[in-house]
This record gives C-alpha cells, sequence and structure tokens, in this order.
C-alpha cells in the first residue's frame, strides 16, 4: 500500500503526511511495529490534521475470533483502545481499512463517529484468506491491486474517470474475494468484505484517496 500510494497516486512520503509501521521500520517517521509505536503514529496524525483533511488508516495484521483484538506487533490492541486512539484525530473524513480475520467486529467500535468509512476483510465470524503460497491475503491483495495502475486500476475504475472511487474500490474487491475459495479448501466458507458508512458519508459516496488520479 505504501507502494501503491507513493508510486501510483503522487503521495510525498517526504513530506510528513504518511507513517508506515513495519517490522524493518526504524527511522524517525517510520517505526517498528508496536503499540506505542502506533500511538505514537495516531498522535503525529492528531497533531497535524485538521477538519479539512481526510485521514487514512491501513492496517493489515492477525484477529482473533471473539477477542475483538488485532496484533500490533508482538503485542495485542482491543477495537476499544483502537477506537480512543482513532477519536483523537480531527479530520473531514476518515478512511478505514483493516485486513485482519474477524475484522468485521471492529466496525461496532468504531461506527460511533459519523464521518468515518470503514472497511473490513471479512465478517465477525470469518477468516482472512491467503493464497496458497501464503504470500499475499486477499483482501489487502485486492485493495492495493485495484488501486495500482498497472494492473487493475483500469478494471475498477467503471466510469473511467482515471480515478479509482471508494465505492468502486469496495465493490470491485468484493467481487474479487467472494469469487476465490480458500487455498485447497474449496468446502470452506468464503470470506465476505464488510463496508460501514457514516451518515456524514452516505451510502452513494463517490470519494477518492486523497482525490488523485491514478498514474499510468
Amino acid at each position: 500500500m505504501h507502494t501503491v500510494l507513493t508510486n501510483y497516486y503522487d503521495f510525498d512520503d517526504d513530506g510528513g503526511n504518511i507513517y508506515l509501521l513495519t517490522v524493518g521500520s526504524t527511522t524517525d517517521r517510520d517505526r517498528a511495529t508496536s503499540v506505542a509505536n502506533f500511538e505514537w503514529a495516531i498522535g503525529e496524525i492528531a497533531d497535524r490534521a485538521g477538519s479539512i483533511d481526510q485521514v487514512y488508516i491501513w492496517i493489515t495484521s492477525h484477529g482473533y475470533e471473539d477477542e475483538d483484538n488485532m496484533t500490533m506487533g508482538s503485542e495485542k490492541l482491543s477495537a476499544s483502545d483502537f477506537d480512543d486512539e482513532l477519536d483523537s484525530i480531527t479530520s473531514q473524513v476518515m478512511y478505514i481499512f483493516l485486513g485482519q480475520c474477524f475484522s468485521g467486529s471492529f466496525i461496532d467500535n468504531l461506527d460511533d463517529e459519523q464521518n468515518r468509512a470503514i472497511y473490513t476483510s471479512c465478517k465477525s465470524n470469518e477468516t482472512g484468506y491467503c493464497t496458497g503460497d501464503s504470500q499475499h491475503s486477499y483482501w489487502p491483495w485486492g485493495i492495493t491491486r485495484a488501486l495500482d495502475a498497472f494492473d487493475k486500476a483500469p478494471n475498477a475504475d467503471v466510469n473511467d474517470d482515471d480515478r479509482v472511487s471508494l465505492d468502486e474500490l469496495f465493490d470491485w474487491c468484493y467481487d474479487y474475494v467472494t469469487t476465490i475459495y480458500p487455498p485447497d479448501h474449496p468446502e470452506y466458507n468464503k470470506q465476505h468484505p464488510q463496508r460501514w458508512l457514516g451518515t456524514s458519508i452516505g451510502s452513494d459516496t463517490n470519494d477518492y484517496i486523497g482525490d488523485e488520479t491514478y498514474i499510468g
């Protein structure tokens, strides 16, 4: 996703508006994944974001059934604590993409703000499957492909305006994910991505990530 935003949508990572937490991050702005560093990144965003800004939260992690938790490095972060952190941010709209198993359970904790759009990889009782070689989870892989100008973006861009709206993105990825069965286990249930839109966004939103045109 970092590559998609910087290479295909011209977001400037050097401008300080992207905070990346991964296992190997070591710079001042990009740190290793942990609850403390997540809280730090959210605090940085809260200090910078204002009422006219868009905030985009992207998390690929592990989730646990009936726990409402997701992994944050070697630790766990609860859905309620996650919501408390996000509540500190002022923005016009916040797009939240969650890729962990059972991620649909987070919606009930995050739907207290009507300027949020929440997208999850599956329902609260479903796991998020990976490709057969365990290299890519279907949902985040589908999202990044749908935004990738050199891959599926022209297909996801239904109205041919050279931009992939959030509605187009979700619809394409929903179809993509629900047509794939878990590897080697076609008898398993499919996963079903979920979408929740606050009333200030509306059900027919045509919002775009950063209002950017993808770079072909």
